[in-house]
């Protein structure tokens, strides 16, 4: 066949190869076994059954083919909403009327199980994870959300107050005891926990200390995952070397120590605090990061493509 196309087998490995995006087996077959899947003998003869096995090159490959399978079902949810949020945008619609629209794609194009749906009216956790997580909103102050006091609380402030919000994660880190001085922000939000009244055995460990509020302050047996903001260098310089100081430069107010200070100098000069902090437990290598968002953007195009066949047949 390469000798009637003027191919040599070189040539026709690179037509294959300039086609691929990322590593791919090739299994070794006869032209007769071009529509058999992969299998492997010695469980075809145990399971007898139909098998389509493929190697893993890639953990997160893996990965994404497991979730992508699980969440099948669901294919084409995504491109609905995004539609009708473009939709939303481009129309003259106020908040709550967006929402509304965006709700009701989601309700009649969401699929449930028997099983998940009596977990929904029973309140029952769907999932579980071995490790809870922390995001900490890293934006700018005056950019944060913050959660307003309940009624009650409110009606004990003096009229003239205006200490109207709940303290958030960054006025609790500010008012921590003075032996932790040198714990930064994340170490407090993953290691530590504020425990006012009561605190859960099953979870944490025996070494405690209590803050300025008398809420006690309690090391975790197991530290939570860190989520943040993540901004990138090459897009955002200013807020990342921000966002560096405030999670791994240990601090006592973010008004005076962080907030309109030159961050690009006062992260070199703080360079081996904050890079020893963020290495011990939340540094990701940038080459396994880089290598999740691609396989994540191949696998959103694959999507897309099925689609939009399944929309064309």
């Amino acid at each position: 066949m390469l000798q009637d196309l003027q191919l040599t087998e070189e040539e026709y490995i690179n037509a294959i190869r300039s086609t691929l995006k990322t590593k791919k087996i090739f299994y070794k077959r006869n032209s007769l076994e071009v529509a058999i899947n992969p299998y492997n003998p010695t469980i075809l003869k145990l399971l007898e059954s139909n098998m389509g096995l493929q190697g893993v090159l890639d953990a997160y490959a893996a990965a994404f083919y497991m979730v992508n399978y699980v969440t099948k079902i669901e294919a084409g949810l995504s491109k609905l909403l995004k539609e009708a949020s473009e939709d939303a945008e481009d129309g003259n619609l106020d908040l709550n009327q967006k929402l509304s629209k965006i709700a009701n794609i989601f309700i009649n194009g969401h699929v449930l199980s028997t099983q998940e749906a009596a977990y929904q009216i029973l309140s029952l956790p769907l999932c579980y994870a071995s490790k809870a997580s922390v995001y900490i909103n890293t934006v700018p102050k005056n950019e944060r959300c913050r959660m307003l006091k309940t009624k009650k609380e409110l009606k004990k402030l003096p009229k003239n107050s205006v200490d109207i919000y709940k303290s958030n994660i960054f006025q609790k880190y500010e008012k921590i005891p003075n032996q932790f001085d040198s714990y930064c922000l994340a170490d407090y939000a993953c290691k530590y926990t504020h425990f006012p009244n009561s605190t859960d055995s099953n979870d944490i460990n025996e070494d405690n200390e209590t803050n300025d509020n008398a809420a006690t302050l309690t090391q975790r047996k197991k530290d939570k995952i860190l989520r943040y903001h993540n901004y990138r260098i090459d897009t955002d310089m200013v807020n990342y070397y921000r966002e560096q100081l405030l999670l791994f430069l240990p601090f006592r107010c973010e008004d005076t120590e962080i907030i309109n200070k030159d961050y690009k100098e006062m992260f070199f000069k703080n360079y081996h605090t904050i890079t020893t902090n963020k290495k011990n437990d939340y540094a990701i290598d940038e080459t396994d990061r880089e290598t999740a968002l691609e396989l994540a953007e191949l696998n959103e195009d694959k999507d897309e493509d099925e689609d939009e066949k399944k929309i064309t047949t």
